[in-house]
């Protein structure tokens, strides 16, 4: 309640190409992980699956990493070469939320894309993935959304995710660097409780 976001509703992700893992090549037929932002720019009402966003990929970590890609989307019916299909039903819904929220004055949507629930077991479970340390860059960002019920703020350092919390009243913001040291699936849309779309309430986060 008050600034905290809710769930709203969660959808199957019907079909995305190459496993898990970042999207790193251009061709490689994988699907983005990581933090993104989007604008109205990026909404394709007219797209030819049905209706698409574009994630916004290669963000500034993509591109401090040197990965190539491009029209990378969530979007309608059931096929996939690196994108997020959804089928048409699933979003109508989705892209109504976040044109809503353009719409009463929300700047920009964020976009959090995970591999998995980043729990501590499933973790473990994939430690031994040659994407292991990328995604525990990732986990800071899920645990304080999952703790907070709010998205940190996510930036780039030294070609790395860095986190931190949003300004507090004093105008200072405590920082959280991303771990890379090895430590001891649906999409949902989450808003903020009351009306979810006004202009001085939070992006809404779209979590993997």
């Amino acid at each position: 309640m008050g600034n905290e976001f809710r769930l709203v509703n969660s959808f199957p992700i019907c079909n995305y190409s190459g496993g898990l893992g970042p999207k790193r090549v251009q061709g490689d037929f994988k699907s983005p992980e990581g933090f993104y932002s989007v604008d109205v720019r990026h909404l394709k009402p007219d797209s030819r699956y049905y209706r698409a966003i574009n994630i916004g990929f290669p963000n500034e970590y993509d591109r401090a990493q040197g990965y190539s890609g491009a029209y990378l989307m969530i979007h309608g019916e059931c096929k996939s070469i690196g994108c997020y299909a959804m089928t048409n039903g699933y979003m109508d819904e989705i892209y109504r939320y976040v044109e809503a929220a353009f719409n009463n004055g929300q700047r920009l949507v964020d976009i959090s894309i995970y591999p998995f629930r980043m729990t501590e077991q499933n973790m473990i479970r994939h430690r031994s993935s040659v994407y292991a340390s990328f995604w525990r860059q990732l986990k800071p960002g899920y645990d304080y959304f999952a703790k907070n019920h709010q998205p940190p703020t996510v930036h780039v350092a030294n070609g790395q995710y860095v986190l931190g919390q949003p300004l507090m009243s004093g105008g200072q913001s405590n920082t959280l660097f991303a771990s890379t040291t090895q430590p001891a699936t649906g999409t949902s849309t989450g808003a903020q409780s009351s009306n979810p779309f006004s202009q001085s309430q939070q992006p809404l986060t779209v979590v993997k």
